[in-house]
């Protein structure tokens, strides 16, 4: 089903909801996206988890909607943290659709996020106490590492002023998902990283795995 939801913060929330035939109680996934990609990312993995007993919903970030206005990410680097606050709050609002259902078990509800979603995923955990368990693949544990050694950082320093990457960075700072995920009920985390990734080094998954606290998955 394509559906929207009223945003916690601005305009609509459109996404897909995926569902089994029958009353259930079923179990409920969140799906997020990465960042280049949309709602569609995970359709696949949600049509064939139906057929297993699960409801999915997926969604859209905030920048993908056509009632948010565009803006340059460095340059209005409030209008970037805003974003990524939404984006965390229309989470979990998906959560409470999902919930809302009476096909869906709330004690059995997971979150699935992939890079975009892997690191905002992160600080949801922190904040979102009901989500019984979260899959994040790929994520960062900070967005502000703008003037770092790492494959991104260099590519933002080539087309940036140093002055602008450090107001983003200030800006930023205190929304990184490693200031919030160690707030997330220990044991409930699985990370996900590749051996070899561009934009997410060894250095970067150790230090989200070390942030989230006790021992990693």
């Amino acid at each position: 089903q394509d559906i929207s939801y009223l945003s916690a913060r601005a305009g609509r929330v459109p996404g897909y909801l995926v569902h089994p035939g029958g009353e259930g109680p079923f179990a409920g996934i969140v799906y997020m996206h990465w960042g280049q990609g949309d709602r569609t990312e995970f359709l696949s993995e949600a049509v064939i988890l139906a057929k297993r007993g699960a409801v999915s919903i997926m969604i859209d970030a905030p920048y993908h909607r056509p009632d948010i206005p565009s803006y340059n990410f460095v340059a209005e680097p409030e209008k970037e943290r805003d974003g990524y606050i939404q984006l965390v709050a229309d989470l979990r609002r998906a959560y409470d659709l999902l919930a809302a259902r009476k096909d869906v078990d709330p004690k059995r509800i997971g979150y699935v996020g992939h890079s975009l979603g892997a690191t905002w995923g992160g600080a949801l955990a922190g904040v979102e106490k009901r989500i019984g368990s979260f899959v994040l693949m790929g994520g960062l544990p900070r967005v502000s590492d703008v003037l770092g050694d790492d494959w991104f950082a260099k590519q933002l320093q080539k087309s940036f002023k140093r002055e602008q990457l450090q107001a983003y960075a200030e800006t930023l700072a205190p929304i990184d998902p490693e200031r919030f995920v160690g707030h997330a009920e220990k044991g409930r985390i699985l990370f996900q990283f590749a051996l070899h990734d561009r934009f997410i080094s060894a250095r970067a998954a150790a230090d989200y795995e070390k942030a989230a606290g006790g021992p990693p998955r």
